[in-house]
């Protein structure tokens, strides 16, 4: 199996575009590159966590530094995410009737469930990272985005799309076939080794948790995934990675 590098360089570029603000110049939208860029969302999970790492070696208090560290985490993804959570939410708490709460998803406004859910979400994060020892700052800060990205794959790869129109649908023909498979299943094992063997299984089974969860109510709520949900799923993960492993390292004392 080859894979073109232009192509494959393209498709990197274009997945760091979507997910990130970082600056990657003018890049390709057509559907066969937003395609390929989906198994590129854990790299773009690692780069983010990278920039987190490198961030929290910056000496300051802890309470202001996991504050700051959030602030930062928002402006490398642009809120790109957290939008993505908030109209999940409103959407799941306005109704039960599906094309309604499809419709809900296209709205823009922010109703009290998505703000609580984005409040609730960043709290958890700058909690969890106060609770962790300064010096697993940079490990888990490079996990926890790579962790949540690498979900994305198999998310494409195992959930039909709500609808047949929009950026996820373009994004679901990268679900299909090993590239998907190999992408998740290589970022989550990279994240969990960066976390530590002794935290691994407590991450990987809250991660499934969530994933099941998450793909349980995309499918009976909105009839499959969006765009709003992907970013929903995103949050949720990074955000139970960082309290699972404060908890895990809480629980047992251990340095790491």
């Amino acid at each position: 199996m080859s894979f073109p590098l232009p192509t494959e360089w393209a498709a990197l570029r274009a997945a760091l575009a979507f997910l990130t603000r970082l600056p990657v110049g003018a890049v390709a939208t057509d559907p066969a590159t937003t395609a390929r860029a989906v198994a590129y969302y854990p790299a773009a999970g690692l780069l983010v966590g990278a920039c987190l790492a490198g961030a929290s070696l910056v000496p300051l208090p802890t309470p202001l530094a996991a504050v700051l560290l959030v602030a930062l985490w928002w402006r490398l993804t642009g809120g790109l995410h957290l939008d993505g959570l908030a109209d999940w939410s409103d959407a799941l708490a306005a109704c039960a009737d599906r094309e309604k709460t499809l419709a809900l998803l296209r709205d823009p406004a922010c109703g009290p469930a998505g703000a609580a859910a984005v409040v609730l979400v960043l709290a958890t994060k700058a909690a969890a990272l106060a609770s962790l020892p300064a010096a697993a700052w940079p490990w888990a800060l490079a996990a926890a985005p790579l962790a949540a990205r690498s979900l994305l794959p198999l998310a494409f790869a195992t959930t039909p799309c709500a609808r047949r129109e929009g950026f996820a649908h373009a994004a679901a023909m990268g679900g299909r076939g090993a590239r998907p498979w190999l992408a998740g299943s290589a970022g989550l094992l990279l994240a969990l080794a960066l976390a530590g063997a002794g935290a691994a299984g407590v991450l990987l089974a809250g991660l499934g948790a969530l994933f099941w969860r998450w793909r349980r109510t995309a499918l009976e709520r909105f009839g499959g995934l969006s765009g709003d949900g992907a970013g929903a799923l995103v949050e949720l993960a990074e955000a139970l990675f960082l309290a699972l492993l404060a908890g895990w390292l809480a629980w047992t004392g251990a340095p790491r």
